[in-house]
């Protein structure tokens, strides 16, 4: 193994990625560590681990000055033989093992050359104090990712009635989202929003947003998770990333994105999906007034207790293994991804 590089938001208090990185610089490996020393409530830490890593051996950057830097990204470059190789990873949940075990979250590993040149530029870029540039196959805020969100939904309106959006984010407030989706409405394309916190976007307003549903799920884990699903079939494009639609993270923030694509992972996403549109148990549902009510017939369809036994009985390989080059791993647990992430820290 070459070099690790990986930005750091908010970190465990006694962080195993954190000592995992620490090993690998000690054992020679070239690790570059960014550190958001602006995360909210995690200041303190973030500088306290600065230093330990700086006194490991781990190279680190601290940031842009006008964005804060809220992707999940790892990038692992290997050589074998002469080739190089990458390991890239693009996660909707932070390196934390506590909210590993409290939060749903998305991680995916992939080795496609493509998404390792994107990472292996951005990293270039975010060591310069630059936003990542215009990607291959990756989704950056804030230079592509708002681009790249109305450039899919606008494929979807040219469906009219045969489009299909389903996104699943924290929160959405962001005006030129929200016009576009009401177009994709107006076109007859069904938009499906599983919002969780603030949605600015009311459903269901005659001639405007009645192609629109929103459903909020509060359960025993938090809802953390980002999808973004266009299209149905073998034509349905799925990517999941750091990001919601909100002001913030469109424009002032550095995130990262990645397509799903290979069968196994795009089911596993595809499983979610429908596990919150059957679930009446933890879900409320947006009215046209903006008021949230419950659906009935909903006992034993709670999607976190579904999705939670579905993951459970999940091992997913390590990206190079036989006949694999993209896996998924699901957070509420601990599990395979840790550990999975620590042997490619360290192997």
């Amino acid at each position: 193994m070459l070099s690790i590089k990986i930005t750091l938001y908010r970190m465990a208090a006694s962080s195993k990625v954190a000592a995992a990185l620490a090993y690998a610089a000690d054992r020679g490996k070239d690790v570059l560590c960014l550190l958001e020393l602006r995360a909210r409530f995690d200041e303190q830490s973030n500088i306290d681990y600065s230093e330990m890593l700086e006194d490991a051996g781990c190279r680190v950057i601290y940031g842009l000055p006008g964005s804060k830097v809220h992707s999940k990204l790892c990038l692992i470059t290997r050589e074998h033989d002469g080739n190089i190789s990458y390991i890239t990873q693009v996660g909707t949940g932070n390196y934390n093992e506590v909210t590993a075990e409290q939060y749903t979250d998305l991680a995916l590993i992939t080795s496609d050359k493509d998404a390792g040149l994107d990472a292996e530029e951005a990293f270039a870029a975010l060591s310069a104090g630059e936003v990542p540039p215009e990607p291959r196959t990756l989704w950056f805020a804030p230079l592509s990712f708002e681009s790249r969100l109305l450039e899919f939904l606008d494929r979807e309106k040219e469906k009219g009635s045969d489009g299909r959006v389903a996104i699943k984010a924290n929160s959405i407030n962001n005006r030129e989202v929200m016009e576009k989706l009401i177009e994709c409405s107006q076109a007859g394309v069904k938009v499906e929003l599983f919002i969780r916190g603030i949605c600015c976007l009311r459903p269901g307003v005659s001639g405007m947003t009645e192609n629109i549903t929103v459903k909020s799920v509060v359960g025993r884990w938090l809802e953390h998770s980002r999808i973004y699903s266009f299209g149905e079939g073998e034509e349905q494009r799925i990517f999941i990333g750091s990001g919601d639609m909100l002001n913030r993270n469109l424009e002032r923030r550095v995130e990262a994105f990645m397509e799903v694509k290979t069968p196994d992972t795009r089911e596993q996403v595809n499983r979610i999906l429908t596990a919150m549109r059957e679930d009446r148990e933890k879900s409320r549902v947006m009215q046209p007034d903006g008021s949230y009510v419950r659906e009935s017939g909903g006992e034993g369809t709670s999607s976190q207790e579904a999705l939670y036994n579905y993951f459970s009985n999940l091992r997913m390989p390590l990206p190079g293994s036989k006949n694999t080059d993209e896996s998924a791993a699901a957070g509420g647990r601990e599990g395979s991804f840790w550990s999975r992430l620590k042997k490619a820290f360290i192997g």
